[in-house]
């Protein structure tokens, strides 16, 4: 007779189910809000994108990605050696898409871009400082100038890197969660998605700050076991993230939902670790919070001189 043994599951918590519930319910509702907007959008600007002087440009890079989605494809379904290179392939091909945006499509240096250039500069030469957007981007392109030159190349060679590392996360977050094939998956869709691509050649604070939220979740996945660590781990990578775009507060709640969603969750132990997170977030920006007190008069968490924040989008209008 043929013993069938079941492995134990471990049971959701008393507020984990409906938790999880509430959760995929609101993604999915997001996900088609986003969905509708980018066809609009796309729909809007795709004249503005495709012709131009740049135009045979856009389409080598629209080729690259595509010739790399179909290795990739093939990578997912072979069941021979190259499926367990699929990390590796994934990542090479976020390489030469992002390299190839580098090389073919111009990034002037207008608007926030251009701040956060001088921005740079001035850091490397004075040291760490605050400022009127938040400078946590900055520094970072500040450490690349002081050691490569002043140069934005350098810079989208920096996000390039910051690209590198946030595919290399979200795939071993997938893997944890669902398996192999959906990790490939995960990493494929942030290898060739088209605004990730393009987000590489421009000196903007979006590929660091999906870094440090990225590198949050991983965190909480990665020290399960160790929960209190992960708590304190989560509220710096968050407080860095704040350094970095001032929007993170809209997601601290989320995660601090985290441990009440964990195997045999209990209400006390869980909301300890919560309000661990909190403070640590909290903790780690004082800097922010004294700045703000001495130049603007005000106490706020926030290291952007500017005000009309969303809950949905950043827009933003100077105060």
């Amino acid at each position: 007779m043929t013993d069938h043994t079941m492995t134990e599951q471990p049971q959701q918590g008393r507020f984990g189910s409906a938790a999880v519930n509430v959760i995929w319910a609101l993604g999915l509702l997001m996900v088609g809000v986003v969905a509708i907007f980018s066809v609009v959008y796309l729909a809007i600007y795709a004249h503005d994108v495709l012709v131009g002087m740049s135009a045979r440009r856009v389409l080598w890079v629209a080729g690259a990605v595509l010739a790399a989605g179909a290795v990739w494809a093939l990578v997912i379904w072979n069941r021979g050696p190259f499926r367990s290179h699929a990390l590796l392939v994934g990542l090479a091909a976020i390489a030469i898409t992002r390299l190839l945006d580098i090389a073919l499509v111009g990034a002037p240096l207008i608007s926030d871009f251009a701040r956060y250039d001088g921005l740079a500069v001035q850091i490397a030469h004075n040291g760490p400082m605050l400022a009127l957007v938040p400078t946590g981007y900055p520094t970072a392109l500040a450490v690349v100038y002081a050691v490569f030159g002043s140069n934005p190349v350098n810079g989208q060679l920096l996000n390039c890197v910051i690209a590198l590392l946030t595919g290399a996360m979200v795939f071993d977050i997938t893997r944890r969660l669902w398996g192999d094939r959906p990790a490939a998956w995960a990493l494929w869709l942030f290898a060739l998605a088209p605004s990730q691509i393009l987000m590489t050649g421009v000196l903007a604070a979006e590929a660091p700050y999906g870094l440090l939220v990225t590198a949050a979740i991983w965190i909480s996945l990665k020290l399960g076991s160790r929960p209190l660590l992960a708590a304190v781990c989560i509220g710096c990578l968050l407080a860095a993230s704040q350094y970095v775009r001032a929007t993170t507060p809209v997601l601290l709640p989320a995660f601090m939902l985290i441990p009440f969603l964990a195997p045999a969750a209990r209400l006390k132990p869980a909301a300890i670790l919560a309000g661990v997170m909190a403070v640590v977030f909290l903790v780690c920006l004082l800097p922010v919070v004294a700045w703000n007190e001495q130049t603007r008069g005000e106490l706020s968490i926030s290291p952007s001189y500017y005000g009309g924040w969303s809950l949905l989008v950043d827009r933003k209008s100077v105060v």
